[in-house]
């Protein structure tokens, strides 16, 4: 079983790594499927967290007459300097305090030699791989 946090789940590195394995067709099948879950399971919690960052966003920012974000530039425009601050605080202690846990498989290290990853994708994959190499 693994355990994120969301804010671990959505670090860009970890994502991009992801997602290079999930579409990389030089894994066997058991860690093509183990990867694919992964990437499935992950994208629904992301998908819960972007809903509740919206929800949070919505408290904290000015709304129009039909009760929407006012947008300005892409970002929400914040009742206030003090509203702002809230929702970031609130956001990251949100972020950092949700935990989930995947009934998945680490990945096997040997089973991803032909995988083509860089040394900082396997970096940024160590909390999903097993049987990593000692370094001195």
């Amino acid at each position: 079983m693994l355990t994120f946090t969301w804010a671990e789940l959505n670090r860009e590195p970890l994502v991009k790594a992801m997602v290079k394995l999930n579409n990389c067709d030089k894994l066997d099948e058991r860690t093509a499927y183990r990867i694919g879950r992964m990437v499935q399971l992950a994208g629904r919690e992301m998908e819960k967290a972007r809903q509740q960052e919206f929800d949070l966003a919505k408290k904290y920012a000015a709304l129009n007459e039909a009760g929407e974000i006012i947008v300005n530039n892409g970002m929400p425009q914040w009742k206030d300097e003090d509203a702002s601050k809230a929702f970031s605080k609130e956001l990251e202690q949100l972020l950092h305090d949700t935990k989930v846990s995947f009934k998945v498989h680490k990945l096997d290290f040997h089973a991803l030699h032909n995988a083509g990853l860089t040394g900082a994708e396997m970096v940024a994959l160590e909390p999903i791989i097993e049987g990593l190499p000692e370094v001195a």
